[in-house]
C-alpha cells in the first residue's frame, strides 16, 4: 500500500512539472508571437512624396498578403576591402570624405566608394574578375561578392543590354529573402550591374549594404486604404518616368538639354493608370535605417508639351504599410 501511495506521489509531481513546463512554453510562444508584429512606428526614409496622381481602380489582381518582414540596415561597410582592391591595382586615393565618399584613381581606372549609400562604382578592366564570364548569371554576381567582400547574396539577372561601345551590361536585383527583391530607384531599378567586354569586367556598380531581419511582421495596407490615401499630398510616394520612350522624337531631342523646357515636360506628367502591382523592398541609403515593404506599380501616365499629347510609362513606389506604423521627416 505504501508503495502505491509513493508511486502516486511521483506521478503527481511529474504531472505538475509537465503542466508547469507547458504553461511556461505557451506564455513564451504567445509573447514571441505578439512581438512578431510591428506595433511601433518606424521611419519611412526610402520614399519622399510626389504630386503625380495615380489610379489603382483598374488593377485586375491585387498582391498576395503574405508575411512581409521589417529589415534593419546594418552599419557595416567594406572600406578596408575596397582599399585593398585599390592598393593591389596601384590606384591612389585622391579624395577622402570619411562619412561620405572615397575616390581612388589611376587613369583610366578608378574606384569610387560612396559610404553614405554603401555603393561601390568600379571603372577599368581587370579591377574585378571572376572565374568565368562566358555566361553571366546570378552565380556570377554571387561569386563576385564572395571573392572580394565575403558576402553571400542571391541575385536575379533580369536584363542584359548591348552597348554601342562593345560591352554588354548585365543588370541584377538582390534577393532579401527567398521570395522578395530589393530595388533602387535607378535606371533599371537594379541593385547591381556589371559590364563585360572581351571576357573582362570593364565597369561595375555594386550595392554592399547588408540587412538584418528584425523578425517583425509588417501588415500591408489594404487596397481600399491605399485607394483612400494614395493621392494625398503627404503620402510617401516616388515616381520614376521612363523618358527613353522619347528617343528619336525631334521635339524631345531639341529640349533634352534645355533644363527649363525639359522640366515643363516632366511637370506635365500626371494621371497615371496602374498596369500591375507587386511588393518589393526599396533601398535609398544607409540613413534610412530600415527596409520596409513598398508597393511597386508599373504605370502609364499622360503628358503634354507644346499642345502635343504623350503617353509615358514609369515606375511608382508607394508606402505599403499603415500610416500609423510609419514616421516621416517633415
Amino acid at each position: 500500500m505504501k508503495i502505491n501511495i509513493k508511486n502516486k506521489k511521483i506521478v503527481l509531481y511529474v504531472a505538475i512539472i509537465l503542466l508547469f513546463v507547458a504553461i511556461v512554453t505557451i506564455i513564451i510562444l504567445n509573447t514571441k508571437n505578439k512581438n512578431q508584429y510591428l506595433s511601433e512606428p518606424v521611419p519611412q526614409k526610402a520614399l519622399s512624396t510626389s504630386t503625380k496622381s495615380v489610379s489603382i481602380k483598374d488593377l485586375a489582381k491585387w498582391v498576395d498578403n503574405e508575411k512581409n518582414f521589417l529589415w534593419e540596415v546594418k552599419d557595416d561597410i567594406q572600406l578596408e576591402k575596397v582599399k585593398q582592391i585599390s592598393e593591389e591595382n596601384g590606384l591612389k586615393l585622391i579624395r577622402s570624405d570619411e562619412s561620405r565618399v572615397y575616390h581612388w584613381l589611376k587613369n583610366p581606372k578608378q574606384i569610387v566608394y560612396n559610404i553614405s549609400a554603401n555603393i561601390l562604382t568600379v571603372t577599368g578592366s581587370d579591377l574585378l574578375s571572376v572565374t568565368d564570364l562566358t555566361e553571366v548569371n546570378s552565380q556570377t554576381f554571387n561569386e563576385l561578392f564572395k571573392k572580394y567582400f565575403g558576402l553571400d547574396f542571391s541575385f536575379e539577372v533580369f536584363k542584359q543590354e548591348q552597348r554601342d561601345t562593345g560591352e554588354t551590361v548585365y543588370y541584377a536585383k538582390r534577393y532579401i529573402d527567398e521570395d522578395s527583391m530589393i530595388e533602387i530607384g535607378s535606371y533599371m531599378n537594379q541593385t547591381d550591374y556589371i559590364a563585360v567586354k572581351g571576357g573582362k569586367i570593364v565597369y561595375a556598380k555594386l550595392l554592399l549594404a547588408e540587412f538584418l531581419n528584425t523578425d517583425k511582421i509588417v501588415p500591408l495596407i489594404s487596397r481600399a486604404q491605399l485607394d483612400e490615401f494614395v493621392n494625398q499630398t503627404d503620402y510617401p510616394k516616388d515616381f520614376y518616368p521612363k523618358m527613353d520612350v522619347f528617343n528619336g522624337d525631334p521635339v524631345f531631342e531639341a529640349i533634352e538639354y534645355i533644363d527649363s523646357e525639359y522640366k515643363k515636360l516632366l511637370n506635365s506628367i500626371n494621371n497615371c493608370q496602374t498596369e500591375d502591382i507587386q511588393v518589393v523592398y526599396l533601398y535609398k541609403n544607409m540613413s534610412q535605417k530600415y527596409l520596409t515593404p513598398v508597393y511597386k506599380l508599373n504605370v502609364l501616365c499622360s503628358a503634354e508639351y507644346k499642345e502635343k499629347k504623350y503617353t509615358i510609362p514609369g515606375i511608382m513606389y508607394l508606402n505599403a504599410i499603415s500610416p500609423e506604423l510609419i514616421s516621416t521627416e517633415k
